[in-house]
């Protein structure tokens, strides 16, 4: 009964014991903030040889390195940004690793979430080729709609191309102009640009019809009082005191 349990014990401990794990950090990325740091890192003493170890992202492959430490990309959007790093090592069969970095300037929203895994594929001592699942971490990414929103609304001008879901970014360069504030803006330019002049104009006008009515009035009530002094001061030729 004892030897039963014994090798029980020992098969449960062999499939409980990955011979690849997966390393995660942070599982939770603050977009703009934080970047990804995912690492495959092999870790069983049965091993003889390496053949492949495969990076997958939900359904998708990502990275993958070869017993020769060939690098080989399947996320080819992910490949040509200028922030990301893949090293990986053989040298040591029981401590190989693959490690992909994604720096915060180029984390992808929802293009790097997902849950991660890897697969590797390797040689043990009897010879028997084997293939290992490391366990699965999930990733997520939170605060896309504030950045974006700050974003939108301090530049105006290029930012990255959204899909219909709410939140939601793909990569792209394609780049629009908010046709909100700006378009408000370039009117209240164009009204500022021709009301001015214009109010400038009428008002001098109006200036001038005052200004000479003001006048016309004055010397209108002078000449008056002038007649009227005249006339009471000198009647039929004889001047009176």
């Amino acid at each position: 009964m004892a030897m039963v349990w014994i090798l029980v014990w020992n098969l449960i401990a062999r499939n409980a014991i990955a011979s690849i794990s997966i390393e995660v950090k942070p599982a939770l990325v603050d977009f703009g903030t934080s970047g990804v740091d995912v690492s495959c890192i092999v870790n069983d003493t049965s091993l003889m040889g390496i053949s492949v170890i495969q990076l997958k992202r939900s359904e998708n492959n990502v990275v993958s390195v070869t017993n020769k430490t060939k690098i080989a990309w399947q996320d080819e959007a992910l490949e040509n940004k200028t922030g990301v790093t893949v090293n990986a090592s053989f040298t040591n069969i029981m401590t190989s690793y693959l490690r992909l970095e994604i720096s915060k300037t180029v984390v992808r929203y929802p293009g790097d979430m997902g849950i991660y895994q890897c697969i590797l594929i390797a040689t043990t001592v009897n010879g028997e080729v084997k293939r290992s699942l490391s366990q699965q971490i999930v990733l997520n990414i939170t605060g896309f709609l504030e950045t974006s929103t700050h974003l939108y609304s301090t530049t105006n001008h290029k930012s990255t191309e959204l899909t219909g879901q709410k939140g939601y970014q793909e990569n792209g360069t394609e780049s629009f102009v908010n046709t909100d504030k700006p378009l408000l803006k370039k009117h209240l330019l164009l009204y500022r640009t021709i009301m001015i002049p214009i109010t400038t104009f009428i008002s001098c006008i109006f200036a001038f019809i005052i200004a000479r009515e003001l006048h016309l009035h004055y010397f209108v009530s002078k000449t008056t009082s002038t007649a009227k002094t005249t006339e009471k001061k000198y009647t039929n030729g004889v001047y009176i005191v």
